[in-house]
């Protein structure tokens, strides 16, 4: 997952979580896992909106990535 800012014409930035994936033809896409408001929205929750967004990010990528997790459990007949 990562982080994608983006500015509207009239000067407002919007923050969007974005999970690559691939599809049923194999190719590498993205697609917006979750909006996170706009900066003036996260200002007035948080001291520094660039920073928690990224760690937020980044606590969903380890706990995306724990629950992909493969376990190999050995066999003897």
């Amino acid at each position: 997952m990562r982080l994608r800012i983006d500015e509207n014409k009239d000067g407002s930035k919007n923050f969007y979580i974005l999970k690559s994936y691939r599809n049923e033809q194999g190719k590498s896409t993205t697609k917006i896992y979750k909006k996170l408001g706009t900066l003036e929205e996260l200002s007035k929750l948080h001291e520094d909106p660039y920073q928690w967004a990224a760690e937020y990010v980044k606590e969903l990528t380890e706990l995306e990535n724990q629950k992909s997790l493969q376990i190999m459990v050995g066999f003897h007949p």
